[in-house]
């Protein structure tokens, strides 16, 4: 679980990244109580320390990490008292709760590094603030993260004072806790729920991967020229590497490596290799990079965010829901944004990407928005992160799931499979599933559009 969410290297409602935590008399310890306390209310949730956020960071070398969260981890001297975490997060609570607290090693750059997890359970009641988050900083300024009987609830990626919608979503989720406690009399543990993921298995038609060293010209056909677009491989140093076959002289990738320098290598040895999985890793990513471009995807400047360009005021697609044979999704639409005072594209788009867990591979597929002002070129902005951010708060299970279901259609088309790499490498379709021993949170009916973008309405 915890590898996962490190690789996963994004916040969601129930997960957050924090480069340290201090929770001395003094400190700025009531932030971490606001996320604790809305982490309650939203039905759970995990913080991981030891996480820089590469967007606030000062330092000029961590802009070129790929993460988004770098692993700078933690001095070996750091250590939390789990009961001194528990008295000091009940405080800010009426009734005591639970917490688990872990401290642990993971391997990043070659290095030992010390990193630690907060586990926060979900409530049994709504949860106020028993008393204000007040607190003054190094420079003498005064902070009030929230206030005493302030609800407080996960909108998204942020903790902030629940509003009505969400104190009878919290209200909701709670009762239909109980009800299962009642039912298995005092025992949830019995519940065995399927849950549905939005990662799918990816296989290899023969675990191999070519390589061979880069030559410095390129002589296509006797001239030089581009590659095709589906011949897709990936620089490392000097090497090129391919899940094509670089042997062949009639892949059009065999002009650009030295014929003598060809070998092919154990993809499992790449994969247990943190550098060299790095490298198959992208070089997928690739792959399904040129598979949207076929399919008519715009993708978001250097990110793995896909999204369908809108020529007029709106777009729409067919694809068969999971109950359902048949269903129009709104996928684009121009509309009103009042927090920007003029017009603009509301996309459904999706963050994709592989993603390695020991030697098994994954696609990954986050369901997100991204705004246009034409229909084509995503804006981003402070305030337009802003409206994204209430957008999406409300992107629930059903949703989600929805969302998700959507878009490996997308690249799935009608087959039970996407085949990448001229078939050399399959992601299936249906996402990986697991039986677990626990009750789901409560979620809001929704329906398959976006109801930010319906017909007569504008986004709160």
């Amino acid at each position: 679980m915890l590898d996962f969410l490190i690789e996963h290297d994004q916040e969601e409602p129930y997960l957050d990244f924090k480069e340290t935590v201090d929770i001395a008399k003094g400190s700025s310890f009531p932030e971490l109580a606001k996320d604790f306390l809305a982490f309650l209310n939203y039905g759970g949730g995990l913080i991981l320390i030891g996480f820089r956020d590469k967007s606030r960071s000062p330092h000029e070398a961590d802009k070129k990490y790929k993460r988004q969260y770098i692993p700078v981890g933690l001095s070996e001297d750091f250590h939390i008292d789990a009961a001194d975490l528990q008295s000091k997060c009940n405080s800010f609570c009426v009734h005591p709760v639970t917490l688990e607290y872990k401290e642990f090693h993971r391997m990043f750059d070659n290095q030992d590094r010390k990193f630690a997890a907060i586990y926060v359970p979900p409530s049994t009641e709504i949860v106020k603030a028993a008393k204000s988050g007040t607190y003054v900083d190094t420079s003498g300024r005064k902070h009030s993260p929230f206030s005493v009987s302030d609800v407080l609830f996960r909108r998204g990626t942020q903790s902030v004072p629940g509003s009505k919608s969400e104190r009878e979503f919290i209200a909701k989720r709670i009762l239909d806790s109980q009800y299962q406690l009642s039912v298995l009399s005092g025992k949830p543990d019995r519940i065995r729920e399927t849950v549905v993921s939005n990662i799918f298995g990816v296989s290899f038609k023969d675990r191999m991967i070519w390589v061979g060293t880069s030559r410095s010209f390129l002589n296509y056909q006797g001239v030089s020229g581009r590659i095709p677009k589906e011949f897709v491989s990936k620089k490392w140093g000097e090497m090129t590497v391919s899940f094509e076959d670089l042997s062949n002289p009639m892949n059009p990738l065999w002009n650009t490596v030295e014929t003598s320098s060809i070998e092919v290598q154990s993809l499992d040895d790449w994969l247990n290799d943190e550098d060299r999985r790095r490298i198959v890793i992208a070089l997928l990513n690739k792959e399904l990079g040129f598979l949207a471009r076929r399919k008519g995807l715009a993708r978001f400047e250097k990110t793995w965010r896909y999204y369908y360009p809108c020529s007029s005021d709106s777009l729409s697609k067919t694809w068969k829901p999971k109950f359902k044979k048949g269903s129009e999704l709104t996928v684009a639409k121009k509309t009103y944004i009042p927090k920007l005072k003029r017009d603009m594209f509301i996309h459904l788009a999706v963050h994709a990407v592989f993603t390695a867990v020991d030697n098994r591979t994954f696609l990954c597929l986050s369901p997100t928005l991204i705004l246009t002002a034409d229909g084509i070129t995503p804006a981003f902005g402070e305030k337009e992160g802003a409206v994204l951010t209430s957008l999406l708060h409300n992107r629930y299970n059903q949703a989600y799931l929805n969302n998700v279901l959507f878009w490996i259609q997308q690249f799935a088309d009608e087959d039970d499979k996407i085949g990448l790499a001229h078939g050399r490498v399959q992601v299936s379709a249906r996402s990986v599933e697991s039986v677990v021993p626990v009750g789901l949170l409560a979620d809001r009916p929704v329906s398959e559009r976006i109801p930010e973008i319906v017909q007569g309405e504008s986004p709160r």
